[in-house]
């Protein structure tokens, strides 16, 4: 009778053995399958890291484009307005050379008018 029972618990043992090694073998083809599952979404993160960064850095040159552009825009207009002054200083002298060669005009006219009557 010894002998049953020492054969039934290593029987039992066997069996719980092969269970274990089983609930083994599958948590090994899970934990195999969720590190895939890991390193795909690893990878995809990556990508998207690098397309990110790309897009940052093509952000960032595009706004120094934009800055130097608008320096020079700035500059342009700096240099318009100070010859759009110049140009409008110009124009006020010479409207005031001439309101004051109109005046000697009639002035002298007035004093031809008065010269010819006195003529005649």
């Amino acid at each position: 009778m010894e002998l049953v029972n020492k054969n039934r618990i290593i029987l039992v043992l066997s069996i719980l053995c092969v269970l274990f090694l089983l609930g083994m073998v599958k948590s090994c083809g899970d934990s195999y399958m969720q590190k895939k599952l890991h390193d795909k979404e690893m990878g995809k993160r990556l990508d998207l890291e690098e397309k990110l960064d790309k897009i940052n850095r093509d952000k960032a040159n595009e706004g120094d484009k934009l800055k130097k552009e608008l320096e020079a825009q700035k500059g342009a207009r700096e240099q318009a307005e100070k010859a759009l002054t110049e140009e409008q200083q110009l124009r006020q002298g010479l409207k005031e050379e001439l309101d004051k060669a109109n005046k000697e005009k009639q002035a002298l006219e007035e004093s031809l008018k008065g010269a010819q009557p006195a003529k005649k």
